[in-house]
């Protein structure tokens, strides 16, 4: 029996504890489910704060019928004023301590943050060996290709440009035929250039931001070629 009574006042130190501690309103149930890691029952939780209750260390609420439990705010044992200041200040210096401990350590993980994208020294000896193989394959084939005076043979030369004379001359002649052809539509039809180009699905040079002027204008390659052999046959007839 006296163990029975043991175990009840347990159970009660328990419940008031756990009140204490957390010092808001549970209900019955609230209560039994925090205490299950404890082993008290609902029955001895029940049992406990009608104990509590009679001893007045614990105020009963009804709302209808749920029942809440919290502790006697007026047996809390409150610090006096001088205990509050020192404890805001304690507070004040913990709450500095902490900012600048986590300063400290956004500045320590930058600092490995960094580091962990640098090579270690042997992944920087891989990294060297790597790229002084590619360089020695690069010198190799500029040594190759010559120092570039000789890349372009006069008939390559006189290709390209003959070739770009051409095109730029079929685009000089194409756009004026485009443009003489909607100028007469327009006129038959009153609309602007602007207008017909968008009806007939044309794209001009001006909506692409290009510009024939953009690209030089040179002489026609094949004239100054036979211009310049003529030269250099009346140069040679002159030398014997």
């Amino acid at each position: 029996m006296a163990k029975a009574k043991q175990k009840a006042s347990d159970e009660e130190d328990i419940v008031y504890t756990f009140l204490s501690k957390e010092n808001r309103p549970f209900s019955v149930q609230n209560i039994v489910d925090a205490l299950q890691k404890n082993g008290v029952k609902k029955t001895a939780v029940e049992r406990s704060l009608a104990s509590l209750v009679e001893k007045g260390l614990v105020k009963k609420k009804e709302y209808g019928k749920a029942k809440i439990f919290i502790l006697a705010q007026d047996k809390i044992e409150l610090p006096d004023p001088e205990e509050v200041t020192r404890l805001d200040e304690e507070l004040k210096s913990m709450l500095a301590e902490v900012s600048d401990l986590t300063e400290r350590n956004d500045n320590l993980q930058s600092t490995v943050n960094m580091l962990k994208s640098q090579y270690t020294l042997e992944q920087a000896k891989v990294q060297d060996e790597k790229l002084t193989n590619v360089l020695a394959e690069k010198d190799a084939k500029r040594a190759d290709l010559g120092d570039g005076s000789k890349l372009m043979t006069t008939e390559d030369k006189l290709k390209l440009e003959k070739d770009y004379y051409n095109v730029r001359a079929l685009w000089k002649k194409y756009k004026r035929i485009v443009t003489d052809i909607v100028n007469q539509i327009g006129e038959a039809t009153g609309k602007k250039n602007s207008e017909l180009f968008e009806d007939m699905g044309i794209e001009t040079d001006e909506s692409v931001n290009i510009k024939i002027s953009d690209f030089p204008d040179i002489q026609n390659p094949l004239k100054a070629n036979r211009f310049g052999n003529t030269k250099r046959a009346i140069k040679r007839q002159r030398q014997k």
